[in-house]
């Protein structure tokens, strides 16, 4: 995993220091305090590179097995674009989802390295990249404390069950068992409830979103205000009524502060998917791929 801050005269505008060969900065961007973004600067995660890794010498090997003596990057890459970029592979192939997920096949599988989380999926049975993203939002520690995990299983076993308060919220939900797992969610609520843009609706997600401790008061008077007008716009706009309004924005600052970002989630669950294909379909390949980066000492972390 690497952060990698993106701007100009990085020299002239921001205090760089030398680390392991390569610059850093020292300012923070995370729970503490958040800089970055006021002075305007992006800064991009860029995660699962040993994954990555794996999925070129597994097509390496793909190919020398047939006969190519020298594997370029180029033919790794063109052989990913033809077999597994998504544009060329549906990623909604069964037999990948029940020989992996459903039997619990998981080896060198992003994101599904823990035992817990293996027995969850067994019981969840995806058949869909958005159910992998669904579950890796769900399994993470802040959900889990909240019983989000037995809550979403429950309500997806029994849909009927789960109570909306407004058929807006049945709308956006119910493919998340009732709960608000996407920051995205969120948005298309506000939207949908109280009439606000969707454009603005991303005001709402940064304030319930921020990880600013240092600016903790602010931040709840903001939300408070934010509640005020929300119910309020809601009331006029799609005849929620006030009691039932109140209550949407309390589950708001009840899930939110755990809400993931979709297509974060997404993103990582083709990656998750793309493992599992490997495993499906080129075993020997995956595997001999996996235990080759398992023995060097960042692979090892990586993999557990």
């Amino acid at each position: 995993a690497g952060g990698v801050i993106i701007t100009n005269q990085t020299r002239e505008i921001m205090p760089l220091i030398k680390a392991k060969g390569g610059l850093q900065t020292p300012w923070p961007e995370g729970i503490a305090a958040r800089h970055l973004e006021d002075f305007g600067l992006l800064k991009f995660d860029v995660l699962g590179l040993g994954t990555l890794r794996m999925f070129e010498e597994t097509i390496r090997r793909i190919l020398q097995k047939k006969g190519k003596k020298y594997v370029s990057q180029a033919d790794i890459n063109q052989w990913f674009f033809e077999n597994l970029h998504p544009d060329n592979n549906s990623l909604d192939d069964l037999k990948v989802y029940k020989h992996v997920y459903w039997e619990g096949r998981y080896a060198g599988v992003f994101q599904f390295v823990k035992d817990n989380v293996q027995r969850f999926m067994k019981e969840m049975r995806p058949t869909s990249v958005l159910d992998i993203a669904i579950a890796t939002s769900i399994y993470r520690p802040g959900p889990m404390g909240l019983g989000a995990h037995n809550i979403f299983l429950e309500n997806r076993k029994n849909p009927n069950k789960v109570r909306y308060v407004h058929p807006v919220l049945k709308e956006v939900l119910g493919y998340t068992g009732g709960l608000l797992i996407f920051q995205e969610q969120l948005q298309l609520i506000v939207n949908r409830l109280s009439g606000m843009h969707l454009d603005d609706t991303d005001g709402i997600r940064k304030a319930f979103t921020k990880k600013d401790k240092s600016n903790a008061d602010k931040q709840a008077k903001e939300i408070k205000a934010l509640g005020e007008k929300f119910v309020q716009d809601s009331m006029a706009y799609s005849g929620i009524s006030e009691s039932d309004a109140q209550e949407v924005w309390k589950d708001f600052e009840k899930w939110t502060a755990y809400g993931f970002n979709k297509s974060h989630a997404m993103a990582y669950a083709i990656t998750s998917y793309q493992c599992a294909w490997f495993l499906t379909y080129y075993p020997d390949e995956w595997i001999a791929s996996y235990l080759d980066f398992a023995t060097v000492g960042k692979g090892k972390t990586a993999s557990g």
